[in-house]
Protein backbone atom coordinates (compact mmCIF):
# COMPACT_ATOMS: atom_id res chain seq x y z
CA UNK A 1 0.00 0.00 0.00
CA UNK A 2 1.11 3.55 -0.71
CA UNK A 3 0.05 6.29 1.71
CA UNK A 4 0.19 9.95 0.72
CA UNK A 5 -0.70 13.26 2.32
CA UNK A 6 -3.25 14.64 -0.13
CA UNK A 7 -4.28 17.90 1.54
CA UNK A 8 -3.12 19.95 4.51
CA UNK A 9 -4.49 23.23 5.83
CA UNK A 10 -3.29 24.98 8.96
CA UNK A 11 -3.17 28.48 10.44
CA UNK A 12 -0.27 30.18 12.20
CA UNK A 13 -2.32 32.28 14.59
CA UNK A 14 0.56 34.49 15.75
CA UNK A 15 1.90 35.21 12.26
CA UNK A 16 1.37 38.62 10.66
CA UNK A 17 3.00 38.25 7.25
CA UNK A 18 3.54 35.39 4.77
CA UNK A 19 7.31 35.04 5.19
CA UNK A 20 6.68 33.47 8.60
CA UNK A 21 4.75 30.68 6.89
CA UNK A 22 7.42 30.27 4.22
CA UNK A 23 10.08 29.87 6.90
CA UNK A 24 7.89 27.44 8.85
CA UNK A 25 7.59 25.27 5.72
CA UNK A 26 11.27 25.61 4.86
CA UNK A 27 10.38 27.32 1.57
CA UNK A 28 11.96 30.70 2.28
CA UNK A 29 14.57 30.26 -0.47
CA UNK A 30 12.01 30.23 -3.29
CA UNK A 31 12.24 33.54 -5.16
CA UNK A 32 9.19 35.73 -4.77
CA UNK A 33 8.87 36.13 -8.54
CA UNK A 34 7.91 32.44 -8.74
CA UNK A 35 4.83 33.07 -6.64
CA UNK A 36 1.58 34.39 -8.06
CA UNK A 37 0.06 37.12 -5.92
CA UNK A 38 -3.71 37.48 -5.95
CA UNK A 39 -6.71 37.88 -3.72
CA UNK A 40 -7.08 35.64 -0.69
CA UNK A 41 -10.18 33.79 0.50
CA UNK A 42 -12.10 32.88 3.65
CA UNK A 43 -11.71 36.38 5.08
CA UNK A 44 -8.09 36.94 4.02
CA UNK A 45 -7.54 39.90 1.71
CA UNK A 46 -4.36 38.64 0.02
CA UNK A 47 -2.88 35.37 -1.09
CA UNK A 48 0.27 34.03 -2.74
CA UNK A 49 0.24 30.82 -4.78
CA UNK A 50 2.82 28.35 -6.04
CA UNK A 51 1.96 25.00 -7.67
CA UNK A 52 -0.94 24.08 -5.39
CA UNK A 53 0.36 25.81 -2.26
CA UNK A 54 -1.58 28.85 -1.07
CA UNK A 55 -0.56 31.24 1.70
CA UNK A 56 -3.26 33.68 2.83
CA UNK A 57 -2.68 36.80 4.92
CA UNK A 58 -4.00 40.26 5.79
CA UNK A 59 -7.11 38.95 7.46
CA UNK A 60 -8.99 40.39 10.39
CA UNK A 61 -7.43 40.60 13.84
CA UNK A 62 -6.20 37.28 15.27
CA UNK A 63 -6.68 35.42 11.96
CA UNK A 64 -2.95 34.92 11.52
CA UNK A 65 -1.61 33.40 8.30
CA UNK A 66 -3.21 30.36 6.68
CA UNK A 67 -1.35 27.72 4.67
CA UNK A 68 -3.28 25.38 2.39
CA UNK A 69 -1.71 22.63 0.30
CA UNK A 70 -3.88 20.73 -2.18
CA UNK A 71 -2.86 17.32 -3.49
CA UNK A 72 -0.69 19.03 -6.08
CA UNK A 73 0.66 21.33 -3.38
CA UNK A 74 1.68 18.35 -1.24
CA UNK A 75 3.59 16.90 -4.19
CA UNK A 76 5.23 20.32 -4.75
CA UNK A 77 6.23 20.43 -1.09
CA UNK A 78 7.77 16.95 -1.39
CA UNK A 79 9.71 17.96 -4.50
CA UNK A 80 11.12 21.08 -2.83
CA UNK A 81 12.25 19.25 0.31
CA UNK A 82 12.94 15.92 -1.40
CA UNK A 83 10.46 14.75 1.21
CA UNK A 84 9.72 11.22 2.29
CA UNK A 85 7.55 10.30 5.28
CA UNK A 86 10.29 11.31 7.72
CA UNK A 87 10.00 14.88 6.44
CA UNK A 88 6.23 14.80 6.85
CA UNK A 89 6.68 13.51 10.40
CA UNK A 90 8.96 16.45 11.14
CA UNK A 91 6.34 18.90 9.84
CA UNK A 92 3.59 17.11 11.80
CA UNK A 93 5.66 17.38 14.97
CA UNK A 94 6.08 21.13 14.53
CA UNK A 95 2.35 21.52 13.86
CA UNK A 96 1.53 19.74 17.12
CA UNK A 97 4.29 21.23 19.28
CA UNK A 98 3.36 24.87 18.61
CA UNK A 99 0.32 25.94 20.61
CA UNK A 100 -0.67 28.80 18.33
CA UNK A 101 -1.37 26.60 15.31
CA UNK A 102 -4.73 25.28 14.19
CA UNK A 103 -4.80 22.32 11.80
CA UNK A 104 -8.18 22.53 10.08
CA UNK A 105 -7.88 19.89 7.37
CA UNK A 106 -5.82 16.79 6.75
CA UNK A 107 -6.38 14.35 3.88
CA UNK A 108 -4.49 11.08 3.83
CA UNK A 109 -5.00 8.71 0.92
CA UNK A 110 -4.13 5.08 0.38
CA UNK A 111 -3.36 3.92 -3.16
CA UNK A 112 -4.22 0.27 -3.66
CA UNK A 113 -2.56 -1.16 -6.77
CA UNK A 114 -2.49 -4.85 -5.90
CA UNK A 115 -6.00 -5.80 -7.03
CA UNK A 116 -7.55 -6.10 -3.55
CA UNK A 117 -10.40 -3.64 -4.06
CA UNK A 118 -13.05 -3.77 -6.79
CA UNK A 119 -14.79 -0.41 -7.15
CA UNK A 120 -17.88 -2.01 -8.73
CA UNK A 121 -18.19 -4.44 -5.83
CA UNK A 122 -17.80 -1.59 -3.35
CA UNK A 123 -20.62 0.29 -5.07
CA UNK A 124 -22.87 -2.80 -5.01
CA UNK A 125 -22.27 -3.39 -1.30
CA UNK A 126 -22.85 0.30 -0.60
CA UNK A 127 -26.14 0.47 -2.49
CA UNK A 128 -27.35 -2.73 -0.81
CA UNK A 129 -26.49 -1.30 2.60
CA UNK A 130 -23.89 -3.92 3.49
CA UNK A 131 -21.72 -1.52 5.51
CA UNK A 132 -21.78 -0.04 9.00
CA UNK A 133 -23.68 3.24 9.21
CA UNK A 134 -21.44 5.45 11.34
CA UNK A 135 -21.29 7.90 8.43
CA UNK A 136 -24.94 8.01 7.44
CA UNK A 137 -24.64 10.22 4.36
CA UNK A 138 -23.43 8.41 1.24
CA UNK A 139 -23.55 8.56 -2.52
CA UNK A 140 -22.25 6.59 -5.48
CA UNK A 141 -21.18 7.97 -8.84
CA UNK A 142 -20.62 6.19 -12.13
CA UNK A 143 -19.11 7.83 -15.17
CA UNK A 144 -16.67 7.60 -18.04
CA UNK A 145 -13.92 9.06 -15.89
CA UNK A 146 -14.35 6.38 -13.24
CA UNK A 147 -16.73 5.32 -10.48
CA UNK A 148 -16.66 6.44 -6.88
CA UNK A 149 -18.42 6.11 -3.55
CA UNK A 150 -18.46 8.72 -0.80
CA UNK A 151 -19.31 8.37 2.89
CA UNK A 152 -19.97 11.45 5.02
CA UNK A 153 -20.59 15.03 4.00
CA UNK A 154 -18.21 17.70 2.76
CA UNK A 155 -17.62 20.20 5.50
CA UNK A 156 -18.09 17.54 8.18
CA UNK A 157 -15.42 16.21 10.52
CA UNK A 158 -14.73 13.16 8.41
CA UNK A 159 -15.34 12.17 4.82
CA UNK A 160 -14.24 8.94 3.13
CA UNK A 161 -14.09 8.62 -0.64
CA UNK A 162 -13.12 5.54 -2.64
CA UNK A 163 -12.69 5.87 -6.38
CA UNK A 164 -11.03 4.53 -9.50
CA UNK A 165 -7.92 6.68 -9.76
CA UNK A 166 -6.66 4.90 -12.88
CA UNK A 167 -9.86 5.72 -14.79
CA UNK A 168 -9.71 9.33 -13.55
CA UNK A 169 -6.17 9.61 -14.90
CA UNK A 170 -7.10 7.83 -18.15
CA UNK A 171 -4.76 4.91 -17.45
CA UNK A 172 -6.62 2.14 -19.21
CA UNK A 173 -5.82 -1.39 -18.07
CA UNK A 174 -4.16 -0.25 -14.84
CA UNK A 175 -5.51 -1.11 -11.38
CA UNK A 176 -5.39 1.91 -9.10
CA UNK A 177 -8.04 2.39 -6.44
CA UNK A 178 -7.64 5.34 -4.10
CA UNK A 179 -9.26 5.47 -0.66
CA UNK A 180 -8.93 8.94 0.78
CA UNK A 181 -9.88 10.14 4.22
CA UNK A 182 -10.60 13.82 4.77
CA UNK A 183 -10.43 14.97 8.39
CA UNK A 184 -11.60 18.34 9.69
CA UNK A 185 -10.64 20.39 12.72
CA UNK A 186 -10.13 18.32 15.86
CA UNK A 187 -9.89 14.99 14.09
CA UNK A 188 -7.04 16.27 11.90
CA UNK A 189 -4.89 17.25 14.87
CA UNK A 190 -5.56 14.00 16.68
CA UNK A 191 -4.71 12.02 13.55
CA UNK A 192 -1.33 13.77 13.52
CA UNK A 193 -0.79 12.95 17.19
CA UNK A 194 -1.56 9.27 16.62
CA UNK A 195 0.79 9.10 13.61
CA UNK A 196 3.60 10.61 15.68
CA UNK A 197 2.80 8.36 18.64
CA UNK A 198 2.81 5.12 16.66
CA UNK A 199 5.39 6.18 14.06
CA UNK A 200 3.40 4.24 11.47
CA UNK A 201 1.05 6.13 9.17
CA UNK A 202 -0.35 2.96 7.60
CA UNK A 203 -1.32 1.44 10.93
CA UNK A 204 -3.06 4.62 12.07
CA UNK A 205 -4.79 5.12 8.73
CA UNK A 206 -6.18 1.56 8.68
CA UNK A 207 -7.23 1.73 12.33
CA UNK A 208 -9.23 4.93 11.85
CA UNK A 209 -10.73 3.76 8.57
CA UNK A 210 -11.76 0.44 10.09
CA UNK A 211 -13.53 2.26 12.91
CA UNK A 212 -15.65 4.43 10.61
CA UNK A 213 -16.25 2.10 7.67
CA UNK A 214 -16.66 -1.66 7.39
CA UNK A 215 -18.19 -3.74 4.63
CA UNK A 216 -19.77 -7.05 5.62
CA UNK A 217 -21.32 -10.17 4.16
CA UNK A 218 -25.08 -10.43 4.64
CA UNK A 219 -24.89 -13.69 6.61
CA UNK A 220 -26.97 -12.63 9.63
CA UNK A 221 -30.10 -10.54 10.17
CA UNK A 222 -28.20 -8.23 12.52
CA UNK A 223 -25.42 -6.28 10.77
CA UNK A 224 -23.29 -6.25 13.93
CA UNK A 225 -23.13 -10.05 13.76
CA UNK A 226 -22.32 -10.22 10.06
CA UNK A 227 -18.89 -11.31 8.92
CA UNK A 228 -16.54 -8.63 7.66
CA UNK A 229 -16.07 -9.02 3.91
CA UNK A 230 -12.75 -10.83 3.35
CA UNK A 231 -11.61 -8.33 0.72
CA UNK A 232 -12.22 -5.43 3.11
CA UNK A 233 -10.47 -7.20 5.99
CA UNK A 234 -7.54 -7.78 3.68
CA UNK A 235 -7.45 -4.11 2.73
CA UNK A 236 -7.49 -2.72 6.26
CA UNK A 237 -5.04 -5.42 7.32
CA UNK A 238 -7.30 -6.39 10.22
CA UNK A 239 -6.06 -3.33 12.12
CA UNK A 240 -7.65 -2.57 15.47
CA UNK A 241 -10.28 0.14 15.56
CA UNK A 242 -9.08 3.53 16.73
CA UNK A 243 -11.23 6.33 18.09
CA UNK A 244 -10.09 9.88 17.52
CA UNK A 245 -11.04 12.12 20.40
CA UNK A 246 -10.47 15.63 21.67
CA UNK A 247 -9.54 16.76 25.14
CA UNK A 248 -12.56 18.93 25.88
CA UNK A 249 -12.42 21.45 28.74
CA UNK A 250 -14.21 20.32 31.87
CA UNK A 251 -16.11 23.62 32.15
CA UNK A 252 -17.67 22.91 28.80
CA UNK A 253 -18.78 19.46 29.93
CA UNK A 254 -20.25 20.84 33.15
CA UNK A 255 -22.03 23.50 31.15
CA UNK A 256 -23.72 20.80 29.11
CA UNK A 257 -24.89 19.06 32.27
CA UNK A 258 -26.10 22.32 33.81
CA UNK A 259 -27.90 23.22 30.61
CA UNK A 260 -29.64 19.86 30.56
CA UNK A 261 -30.67 20.18 34.21
CA UNK A 262 -32.01 23.68 33.67
CA UNK A 263 -34.02 22.82 30.57
CA UNK A 264 -35.19 19.29 31.36
CA UNK A 265 -35.08 18.67 35.10
CA UNK A 266 -35.13 21.96 37.02
CA UNK A 267 -38.91 22.33 37.39
CA UNK A 268 -39.45 18.74 38.50
CA UNK A 269 -36.46 18.84 40.86
CA UNK A 270 -37.62 22.10 42.46
CA UNK A 271 -41.12 20.70 42.93
CA UNK A 272 -39.78 17.52 44.50
CA UNK A 273 -37.51 19.36 46.95
CA UNK A 274 -40.17 21.93 47.87
CA UNK A 275 -42.77 19.24 48.50
CA UNK A 276 -40.38 17.28 50.72
CA UNK A 277 -39.65 20.45 52.71
CA UNK A 278 -36.85 19.97 55.29
CA UNK A 279 -36.20 16.35 54.28
CA UNK A 280 -35.87 17.18 50.58
CA UNK A 281 -32.11 16.75 50.23
CA UNK A 282 -32.11 13.55 52.27
CA UNK A 283 -34.93 12.18 50.16
CA UNK A 284 -33.08 13.12 47.00
CA UNK A 285 -29.94 11.36 48.24
CA UNK A 286 -31.95 8.19 48.87
CA UNK A 287 -33.50 8.48 45.41
CA UNK A 288 -30.09 8.66 43.77
CA UNK A 289 -28.56 5.88 45.88
CA UNK A 290 -27.21 3.08 43.77
CA UNK A 291 -26.98 5.16 40.57
CA UNK A 292 -23.18 5.28 40.74
CA UNK A 293 -22.85 1.82 39.27
CA UNK A 294 -24.95 2.90 36.29
CA UNK A 295 -22.86 5.92 35.31
CA UNK A 296 -21.37 6.03 31.83
CA UNK A 297 -17.62 6.11 31.31
CA UNK A 298 -17.80 9.80 30.37
CA UNK A 299 -19.71 10.65 33.56
CA UNK A 300 -17.26 8.70 35.70
CA UNK A 301 -14.29 10.47 34.07
CA UNK A 302 -15.87 13.87 34.72
CA UNK A 303 -16.25 13.06 38.42
CA UNK A 304 -12.69 11.74 38.54
CA UNK A 305 -11.44 14.96 36.95
CA UNK A 306 -12.59 16.99 39.93
CA UNK A 307 -11.30 14.46 42.43
CA UNK A 308 -7.86 14.79 40.83
CA UNK A 309 -8.02 18.59 41.07
CA UNK A 310 -7.85 19.33 37.39
CA UNK A 311 -5.71 16.48 36.07
CA UNK A 312 -7.17 15.94 32.61
CA UNK A 313 -8.74 12.77 31.31
CA UNK A 314 -9.45 12.67 27.58
CA UNK A 315 -13.19 12.78 27.07
CA UNK A 316 -14.20 11.15 23.76
CA UNK A 317 -16.31 14.10 22.61
CA UNK A 318 -16.15 16.11 19.41
CA UNK A 319 -18.45 19.12 19.02
CA UNK A 320 -20.71 17.74 21.71
CA UNK A 321 -21.07 14.29 20.16
CA UNK A 322 -19.48 11.11 21.41
CA UNK A 323 -17.41 9.51 18.67
CA UNK A 324 -17.77 5.73 18.63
Amino acid sequence: MIYVVDWLTFTLLDAKEPFTALKFLGMQDIEYDKWRFDRGHNGYKDGMYYNGIGIFYNGQDNMGVCVSMSGQGCRTYEDILTADWSNWYELFKRLIDVDEINVTRLDIACDEKEGILDINKIIRYTEKGYWIKKLKAWKTTKGSDGSSVQFGQRGGNILIRIYDKAAERGKEGEHWIRCEMQLGKGLAENMLKEILKRDNVGEVYCSVLNNYLRFYEHDDERPTRCTTSPWWANFVQTAEKLRLFQHVGVVYNLSRIEGYLEKQVANSLYTYLAAQSATGMKSLALLLKGKRDRLSKKQTELIQYHKNEGKTHGFPVIEGKVIT
